[in-house]
């Protein structure tokens, strides 16, 4: 819910590897976590309120969001290579710009996360199968190695 609430307000076009698009439509709903009351209990913990940010985010209910385009590994949007990280969701992406050799990991790869720094992989408490997001963080790494040379 803390990626997508802006989706459609926000959208020129959206692309979702094709096991995500699914639930960003809501058939099925996505159960994953962390769920919303982790959500609220992590935030309340850091001293977050959860009235204050509904005040001046709106609500944490997500709308169904129209996908234009499904994608899988391998695929070009653009200039931004595809590649499938499930773990975190089970149709996660990360995009590689060639060019740059830039990254886009979003949860799959963080450099801080809950207040540590350095390179760390999506937390089981935010990833629907940890142990699938470890590999995809190895797959990323072999790949950027490969790529990178």
């Amino acid at each position: 819910m803390d990626h997508s609430q802006a989706a459609n307000e926000l959208k020129k076009r959206i692309y979702s590897h094709w096991i995500e698009s699914r639930y960003l439509s809501h058939n099925p709903p996505y159960q994953g976590p962390p769920t919303t009351q982790e959500t609220f209990d992590k935030l309340e913990k850091l001293g977050v309120s959860m009235e204050t940010l509904i005040k001046e985010y709106g609500s944490f209910d997500v709308e169904p969001i129209s996908v234009d385009e499904q994608v899988s590994d391998g695929d070009m949007i653009g200039s931004l290579k595809v590649i499938h990280t499930p773990g975190h969701t089970p149709g996660h992406i990360s995009l590689y710009y060639e060019k740059d050799k830039l990254l886009l990991g979003a949860d799959n790869i963080y450099k801080h996360v809950f207040g540590a720094e350095g390179m760390y992989i999506s937390v089981p408490q935010v990833s629907i199968d940890p142990v699938t997001a470890i590999i995809s963080a190895q797959r990323l790494s072999l790949k950027l190695i490969l790529i990178s040379y």
